[in-house]
């Protein structure tokens, strides 16, 4: 994962009848285009327009500067001096007629501030009240109506409070300050029917007859290959509609047959696209369907576009009813990128393979072509990697990788309900299945054992590899400790150790046998512990053992400095660029372009989306979309040539993440962004046609049962289908008779209407094509008066799902038998037809399983013992589904897990290192809709550890002196000593860093209140990055705070999270103890810690 302490990195639209080849999207004009005899609206700001920009400051020197406020890039940011009274102010390059200004603000914005606007830069005037904008979303501004048609020159925004974030009120920061001489272009209106993404390159809709899937009609394929995509094409469409389709073999169809060709040949006008996936699409009553392309991979894009062609519940997992026609279109398309992926994070939270299948069945959807699985982290390890194939020598047991790391997961990370990262791992047989699922989608699975960094799990399982440059060093137990922490950069595996290249040789050789890319990603970002020289050492032989299994290695960009040769992969992720750029330009390497602040779909929608990070910004799709991946990178200026990049990569990691759901949730729609950004040409993609396009993709995402988020950036569309329904005569029964897909909206208490969300609570506000409420009717088809349908949602929209399909329900008797066609109307015209067959001795419809609350809820520990700081295999049973059950170990909270739909589930429950030997009670608590269940268990734990005895409360201690102190240059609370001693795990001591370094020892006294007979202390290291961490120390005591005689204790901490604890014997009593650190782990000059607790007895009490 990438660093979570860095705050920052900061169409649909037709001619009715032409082929149209857009050098821009029809309806919304580049700027300076003439639009409607007038000359387009224009962002006057930008420096490319000659505005120049002036700040009251910036929050750091040489970071996020005020010249990156209108240099046009969204990915880009100023941050400001951390004054409440900070501005910013834009010379345009004439005096100007303001008709609005938008300040596209970032996490941290502005918490008030006003605009102002001059003639001459010296005398300001308001321009408008003071504003307090959303953060993290675009905010548009009109000035005062008194001076809404005067030219002026200067615009400032003027800030007045600052936005506090974690207690802290960082510079106000914003992406763009704008301002426009006019309306920006409205986004076009679509054609009905033809909403397209990602946007093809030529797109026509000739005025012709639209096409329709019948009885009759059949898949012809031409080849093996392409009967494979018409199998699966068959297998989407049959279930919807309830059509045979057959698959036929041939080259040619009838008007109502969809054809799918492999010939050979180049598709023309297409460019500098890549012909490798190049198709042509034809759509008509009179020629049928017709997709033809040199490729296979080509086939299988035409037929993802003919799918969005149908009406959304083509995707439905069920027969519906509905008319299955699609649009007159004559299309020829090809992407620009080959690599346009998304990266899965399943070390830190694993995801089953029906999860990641179902994400690669949602991707495949966008022609999203590559998947990158994340598979090894500091938090868990989850590639099975067998002893078969040791070389000579080897005597690692490569079983407990997973016997051990595919137990493990991240523990802590601000997840939602504090619920435990999920364990497992896949079998070499499920991650060939998954390989071989992607590929049938084809999408190319390209895996990533992430070195020298990020080890943690590696070196906690596998004791050998535990050497002397390895870090951070052992516990108790002679290994690393499982790190369930979103900390990152405290790992590294030892380059000096021959051990180290014997299991990357058998680890690598394995991975790239069972994996059908030529990548294979090597991970090498934030490796901070390792050391520049030995880090390229590192790289430079992963490299090479890469290029002798015959595959073609790719790293984060901190790899560009190592060993990589033409073709090579340099994914950029934050940053300098001098280095990527070399490795480009001199060693033929190619780009793939996940910008963290573009490209990092982990981070939040929004304040309020109760998981994600924010280091990287926040937003939805559109922020996404609005980027270029060629101007990442930049030579000399200019825009790197398409021919240098692989793709583009959305990425998503897995700190707050638990299970598919959920990233589905965070990844959809914003992966979306990235299908068309690696497809469409640059010059044809438009943001606000984006979002036109977009809005009729919620409801396809609802039938195919993709999670997403349904935030209000879309103004999503709506449909309606019938279901068919069979019942006796006679018999008065509720029936569901349709379903309606409509993101963004919720159903009212009784049922009768739904509106779209315009709450701001927790799962914010959404935006609908629906205006008002909405209520369907059913007409029964059989003469009696129509009744209104309750509109039942199985799955509620909330703060981490969109919901589900709407259930159209009714209550009705049919008298006689027949076959019956009812009629749903919607309040807004829009209709459906559901079909009823009445026949005696037909079963009742099936009514949907309820939870079965008379079940007693079970909680069962596997393990009869388990060491500190390892799992118990724990299993639960009889809890309501979909309610977090909470877990406690001898009474100290451990996390939450989320039961099966059956009320179940088995899981690894983490031990953790600070707990000590002993039984301990394990209770599950559950607060059901029933009321609160319970059940228990005991665990026996094996702990090295003991206790701190006699303990003196902290509030009682205070800091009498110190030798040094960092007093500016950390984060408050951390740096003072103050900080050893508030309670905080996550603030620290650091010496003295800014302006000068003292070198060992470091000392700081501690005043106890009175005096005691110290018999302990307890010290625990810094939670994150590796400086300041003691290694060798001494203790001393004395009624003296400036003398002290000989030490009581020494020894060595080790280099763990969990609190340490160093016996003091002989009872020496006084008021003071004076720690000494001698050395740190780092081997540099700083010392530090987290927190020290001290023990005592009164003299003469026992």
């Amino acid at each position: 994962m990438h660093s979570l302490l860095k705050k920052a990195l900061a169409m649909a639209v037709v001619a009715p009848a032409m082929l149209l080849t857009m050098a821009a999207p029809p309806s919304v004009a580049a700027p300076g285009d003439p639009v409607a005899g007038n000359v387009a609206a224009r962002n006057v700001a930008l420096a490319s327009a000659g505005a120049t920009v002036t700040s009251s400051g910036d929050e750091t020197p040489g970071r996020n500067g005020t010249a990156l406020a209108n240099d046009g890039d969204p990915a880009t940011r100023w941050s400001s001096n951390t004054a409440n009274n900070a501005q910013i102010t834009l010379k345009l390059a004439t005096p100007t007629v303001i008709d609005h200004v938008t300040i596209k603000w970032e996490t941290a914005c502005a918490a008030k501030y006003k605009l102002q606007v001059s003639t001459d830069g010296i005398t300001f005037v308001d321009a408008t009240d003071v504003i307090s904008p959303m953060c993290a979303a675009d905010d548009t501004q009109k000035l005062y109506a008194a001076l809404a048609s005067t030219p002026y020159q200067y615009v400032r925004m003027q800030g007045i409070d600052r936005t506090p974030i974690g207690g802290i009120k960082y510079g106000m920061s914003m992406w763009e300050f704008e301002v426009w001489d006019g309306p920006e272009a409205a986004a076009p209106v679509p054609a009905e029917g033809v909403n397209l993404i990602p946007l093809p390159v030529n797109l026509a809709t000739p005025d012709k007859a639209p096409f329709t899937l019948g009885a009759g009609s059949r898949i012809v394929a031409n080849n093996p290959e392409t009967k494979k995509t018409a199998d699966y094409l068959a297998a989407i469409f049959r279930t919807s509609t309830g059509l045979a389709l057959p698959v036929v073999t041939g080259t040619s169809g009838d008007a109502d047959d969809v054809v799918l060709l492999q010939t050979p040949g180049e598709i023309p006008n297409l460019g500098a696209q890549l012909q490798s996936e190049a198709y042509t699409l034809t759509v008509g009553a009179d020629t049928g369907v017709k997709v033809t392309s040199p490729t296979s991979d080509g086939v299988f894009n035409g037929i993802q576009t003919l799918r969005q062609l149908f009406p959304a519940f083509i995707e439905s997992k069920q027969k519906v009813i509905a008319d299955w026609s699609a649009p007159a279109v004559e299309i020829s398309d090809a992407p620009r990128f080959d690599k346009r992926g998304m990266m899965l994070d399943v070390a830190r939270d694993f995801k089953r393979p029906d999860e990641v299948k179902n994400i690669i069945d949602s991707l495949a959807a966008y022609k999203i072509s590559t998947l990158h699985m994340h598979l090894a982290d500091d938090q868990g390890w989850r590639i099975q990697i067998t002893n078969d194939g040791r070389k000579s020598g080897d005597t690692i047991d490569y079983d407990q990788l997973t016997g051990i790391s595919g137990k493990t997961a991240v523990t802590k990370n601000l997840s939602y309900q504090d619920e435990l990262g999920h364990t497992g791992f896949y079998t070499q047989k499920e991650y060939k299945d998954i390989v071989a699922y992607a590929a049938s989608r084809h999408i190319e699975i390209i895996p990533e054992i992430d070195v020298p960094g990020h080890t943690s799990a590696i070196l906690h399982a596998i004791p050998e590899l535990n050497t002397a440059g390895a870090k951070p060093g052992i516990d108790e137990w002679g290994v690393v400790p499982a790190d369930g922490t979103g900390n990152v950069g405290g790992s590294t595996l030892d380059v000096a150790s021959p051990i180290t290249w014997t299991f990357l040789e058998h680890v690598f050789g394995q991975i790239a046998g069972m994996t059908t890319s030529d990548y294979v990603h090597i991970g090498g970002d934030e490796s901070h512990v390792t050391g520049h020289d030995n880090y390229v050492e590192f790289v430079t032989k992963t490299v090479q053992i890469i290029h002798g299994l015959g595959k073609k290695p790719i790293g984060w960009n901190e790899s560009a400095i190592g060993g990589l040769t033409a073709g090579d992969g340099i994914q950029y992720w934050t940053g300098g660029t001098a280095d990527t750029l070399n490795a480009i330009k001199n060693k033929g390497a190619k780009l793939m372009v996940s910008n963290g602040s573009t490209s990092y779909i982990d981070m939040k929608y929004n304040a309020k989306t109760p998981i994600g990070l924010t280091w990287a910004g926040t937003g939805d799709f559109p922020k996404y979309y609005d980027w270029d991946p060629a101007g990442t990178v930049k030579d000399a200026g200019a825009k790197l040539p398409d021919s240098a990049l692989l793709g583009v990569e959305a990425a998503q990691w897995s700190e707050t993440i638990r299970g598919g759901n959920q990233a589905e949730f965070m990844a959809f729609p914003r992966v979306v962004s990235f299908a068309e950004i690696g497809w469409t040409p640059q010059a044809q993609r438009n943001v606000n046609d984006f979002k036109v396009r977009m809005a009729s993709m919620g409801q396809r995402m609802l039938a195919t049962g993709t999670n997403f988020y349904d935030g209000n950036q879309a103004k999503w569309r709506s449909s309606m289908a019938g279901l068919p329904v069979a019942v006796a005569p006679g018999k008065t029964l509720t029936l569901n008779v349709g379903q309606l897909a409509a993101p963004g909206t919720k159903a009212s208490a009784d049922g009768s209407s739904i509106a779209v969300d315009t709450v701001d609570d927790a799962d914010g506000v959404s935006a609908s094509s629906i205006l008002g409420s909405l209520g369907v009717s059913v007409d029964w088809g059989d003469g009696t008066a129509a009744t209104p349908a309750t509109i039942v949602a199985l799955k509620a929209r909330h703060s981490l799902a969109a919901g589900s399909l709407y259930q159209l329900q009714g209550t009705h008797s049919y008298a006689t038998e027949g076959t019956y066609t009812g009629t749903l109307t919607a309040s807004n015209g829009a209709t459906a037809s559901f079909t009823v067959a009445i026949a005696a001795g037909t079963a009742d419809p099936a009514a949907p399983a309820v939870w079965d609350s008379s079940q007693t809820p079970l909680l069962a520990v596997t393990n009869a013992t388990t060491k500190a700081g390892y799992r118990a295999k724990t299993t639960l049973s009889g809890f309501e589904p979909g309610k977090h059950v909470v877990l406690t170990l001898g009474g100290n909270r451990v996390g939450s897990v989320l039961p099966d739909a059956e009320g179940q589930l088995t899981f690894q429950m983490p031990v953790y290192p600070a707990t000590y030997s002993g039984k301990f009670e394990v209770l599950a608590t559950q607060i059901s809709s029933t009321g609160t269940r319970t059940a228990k268990d005991s665990l026996k734990v094996k702990s090295k550890l003991i206790p701190l005895e006699n303990k003196i409360l902290q509030s009682e201690l205070s800091i009498e002196s110190v030798t040094s102190e960092e007093l500016t240059g950390e984060s408050a609370p951390s740096g003072p000593a103050t900080a050893l001693l508030d309670g905080k795990i996550d603030s620290y001591w650091h010496t003295q860093w800014q302006g000068s370094t003292t070198p060992f020892p470091h000392s700081v006294v501690i005043d106890l209140g009175k005096s005691y007979a110290v018999t302990g202390f307890e010290y625990t290291q810094r939670q994150s990055n590796s400086n300041g961490k003691i290694k060798d120390f001494e203790l001393y005591v004395s009624d003296s705070p400036t003398e002290f005689g000989a030490k009581v204790a020494s020894g060595t901490f080790l280099d763990v999270s969990r609190s340490q604890i160093t016996a003091v014997s002989g009872g020496k009593v006084g008021r003071y103890l004076k720690l000494t650190a001698l050395n740190s782990i780092a081997g540099n000059a700083f010392a530090g810690g987290a927190e020290v607790n001290i023990g005592g007895e009164a003299p003469g009490v026992r």
